[in-house]
């Protein structure tokens, strides 16, 4: 069954480098001598591939893991080297200020903190016996690799020149440059090497998501304008406390301690942590996808299951902004590498496993519990089927897992940071409502079409939304007071859609084909699962199945559940369980083309051009409809996410000149410019922009989409609308106390 593989290298122009006792010195030196010169430039980009490099080497040699493995999944090495940032920043931003360090986390005790880990690590490798001797080219690309950065660097300048009004032609040549490597990737993916393909594969990530990323003057999306708010936050304190009750984001060191540090060692601005080193690190992920599949199936069939993965809509287009999810797929996908690998010593395997768990923890919270009910379901499932199959009972990887990282998230979300809120949310909900099956179904809809449509919010016009919201007020509220004008239908909400290009009819026949092919995916990886879990257990096909198994099983939990869809967005939790899904379900197209040869190929190529060309935002440039913030300066995407200079002013001076306690108001356009000049969540921030809904003492924040374009957006009771913004009503009754020409601030 397993398919024996070569380690994903390549001959480089460097020699192999195998260090003596006295190499890791020698790095942990240079590393903090270009810590020490981080204000320029050429030392900046340098010092950040050390931090990431340095610190894991030394780390994965302390605990014996076989020079093999890293040549097989070199993805270990930034992983580990995550696990020592951790490592390194939390004791001494704890221990700091009761040795009289009140900002720990500032440059100088930061990176003592770094290299006296990293000399603790060596001293450790020194005291036991000899480690093999390591040969470092996995770590470094070869001549022919690095041409695909090409693709990287068309798909940076499409965005800035996007961002200066240069209009669309290099960021659309950038998205197609994208696809195109991914669908060559697919058809050379027998000829090529393992390691061309793994740098196809980076590249092709890479570039996707930065013509994401580097859209705005700050950071771009939704969840990172937080994150950034935070990350500021702690660095202009210097310093990050344990109690975050109520507050998941600002417990994860992912957003805080972690971006704290890169920026202290590196000189980056946080922005630039988050919008760059972040996505280059998860740029990784389906290069440790492929890695894994190498394990059980052929060439071509792990990229294919690569491939999908990178043709995920959220993979590009929301997993930039997600900085802490990003840093927490990157060392699940290293833990369940490290799970399925059974060629590893078992110490130095339930190491990685023991170490990968707890730092999923205090990255992400979401992906913690994935991963708790994930291994907790696939050692249930594995029982089972030793009773009706033979073979062993458990795994203990599996089992290592599912302890650490649950005993991990049962001390960080509880004693340690009281962030738990959000758990306990849920299960109420769940005592509430139950599962709310299908909660959009509507009268007469079949379970089939409710299900494809998915449990998310639905459109409504901009009356019903501003009913919706004023009786949400009132129920919930009361300390709101609006103005009795409120009530005059002078200021009735209208509708005011988002403007694009119209849609072609074969618009709807892209979007529909997508669906069908992304239903598929999950059928036929169920399908493959199950073949694997029945089948006598070869290398660790049987583990790998029920982990895939459990997965699906929370992924039907969160499409059919309403309560687990606001739970877990369903398209973040789709890709997460994709690095081990993609591999049942390349499994059987790799046995389908032994007997019919080309046609699952064939079918596998269609497939993955299909998600490709729609989910890259080509689909709406040649078919027409609303194009992505990848390939155009104007849009929804844009006016959503993309955040300007004196937007982000005009939010900075409200938050200055507000009360603590008092009121603001920002639809769902404004509230990100509030969070990420903020340092967190905003004290009192309302997000229902209607005459209704806004008490006569509060303070209005407008973004440049609510002034210039005249529209905003809110949600209530699971609906959303796009309505005009209420421009006159604020006029007629509150002061213009702001304004810069693209934002606005309204008080009386």
């Amino acid at each position: 069954m397993s398919t024996r593989t070569a380690p994903i290298a390549a001959t480089t122009p460097v020699a192999a480098l195998r260090p003596t006792a006295r190499t890791p010195l020698a790095w942990i030196a240079a590393m903090d001598v270009l810590v020490a010169l981080r204000g320029l430039w050429p030392a900046r980009l340098l010092v950040v591939v050390l931090v990431l490099v340095v610190p894991g080497v030394l780390l994965l040699r302390a605990i014996r893991l076989p020079s093999a493995a890293v040549s097989r999944l070199p993805v270990y090495v930034p992983v580990a080297s995550l696990v020592v940032l951790y490592g390194a920043g939390l004791p001494v931003n704890l221990l700091g200020p009761l040795i009289g360090v009140d900002q720990p986390l500032r440059p100088v005790p930061v990176a003592v903190a770094l290299t006296l880990v990293c000399l603790a690590l060596v001293g450790v490798d020194l005291r036991r016996a000899p480690a093999d001797s390591w040969d470092w080219r996995p770590l470094l690309p070869g001549w022919a690799e690095l041409g695909f950065l090409a693709v990287v660097l068309v798909a940076v300048a499409g965005a800035l020149r996007l961002d200066h009004g240069r209009g669309d032609a290099v960021a659309v040549l950038g998205v197609v440059a994208v696809v195109a490597l991914v669908l060559v990737g697919v058809v050379m993916s027998a000829r090529w090497t393992g390691a061309r393909l793994a740098a196809a594969l980076y590249a092709v990530a890479l570039a996707s998501m930065l013509a994401f990323a580097l859209r705005g003057d700050l950071v771009y999306g939704f969840d990172i304008a937080g994150e950034y708010g935070i990350a500021d936050s702690v660095l202009r304190n210097g310093v990050w406390h344990l109690d975050h009750r109520g507050d998941a984001y600002g417990a994860m060191l992912s957003t805080s301690v972690l971006p704290a540090l890169l920026h202290n060692l590196t000189g980056l601005p946080p922005a630039a942590v988050l919008s760059v080193v972040y996505p280059a690190l998860f740029a990784l992920f389906p290069v440790a996808v492929f890695a894994v599949a190498r394990r059980f199936l052929t060439r071509r069939w792990a990229f294919c299951a690569a491939a999908l993965v990178v043709a995920q809509q959220n993979f590009a287009q929301q997993m930039p902004a997600l900085g802490r999810q990003e840093i927490a797929l990157l060392v699940f996908v290293v833990l369940v590498a490290a799970v399925l690998d059974h060629d590893l010593p078992r110490g130095p395997r339930l190491a990685v496993v023991s170490l990968c768990g707890p730092a999923v923890v205090v990255s992400h919270y979401s992906t913690a519990y994935l991963v708790v009910t994930a291994t907790g379901l696939a050692i249930a499932v594995q029982w089972l089927v030793s009773r009706l199959r033979g073979g062993p009972r458990y795994t203990a990887a599996v089992v290592v897992a599912f302890v650490a990282t649950g005993v991990a998230a049962a001390l960080w979300y509880g004693p340690i940071t009281h962030s738990g809120d959000n758990l306990l949310r849920f299960g109420d909900s769940i005592g509430r409502e139950g599962l709310d099956v299908l909660p959009g179904r509507t009268d007469g809809e079949s379970l089939v079409s409710a299900y494809l449509r998915g449990s998310g919010p639905k459109a409504v016009d901009a009356r019903t939304y501003g009913d919706l919201a004023a009786e949400r007020y009132r129920d919930d509220r009361p300390y709101v007071r609006p103005l009795a004008a409120a009530d005059d239908p002078t200021y009735t909400l209208v509708d005011s859609a988002p403007t694009a290009p119209g849609a072609s009819a074969l618009t709807g026949v892209a979007s529909l084909g997508r669906l069908l092919v992304q239903q598929a995916v999950n059928i036929v990886a169920g399908i493959g699962a199950l073949l694997l879990l029945w089948r006598r257990d070869a290398d660790g096909t049987r583990t790998l199945a029920a982990l895939a198994v459990a997965l699906l099983v929370v992924l039907v939990a969160v499409r059919f559940s309403g309560t687990a869809a606001q739970a877990y967005n369903q398209e973040r939790a789709l890709l997460q369980a994709l690095a081990v899904v993609a591999v049942p379900l390349a499994w059987v197209g790799q046995r389908l083309s032994g007997r019919w040869r080309r046609t699952p190929s064939a079918l596998t190529l269609a497939a993955v051009a299909l998600l490709a060309f729609t989910n890259s935002g080509l689909s709406a440039i040649v078919l027409g409809g609303p194009r992505q913030a990848n390939t155009t300066a104007r849009g929804e995407d844009v006016e959503r996410f993309a955040m300007t200079t004196p937007e982000l002013a005009a939010a900075a001076w409200v938050n200055a000149n507000r009360g603590r306690d008092d009121l603001v108001y920002a639809d769902r356009y404004a509230q990100l410019r509030l969070l990420a000049v903020h340092g967190g969540g905003v004290r009192g921030l309302m997000l229902d922009v209607t005459p209704r809904t806004v008490d006569r003492d509060a303070w209005v924040y407008a973004s440049a989409t609510n002034t210039l374009t005249g529209r905003a957006r809110g949600v209530a009771e699971g609906y959303y609308a796009c309505y005009g913004f209420p421009a006159a009503f604020l006029n007629d009754h509150f002061n213009t106390v702001y304004s810069n020409g693209s934002s606005e601030v309204f008080h009386r």
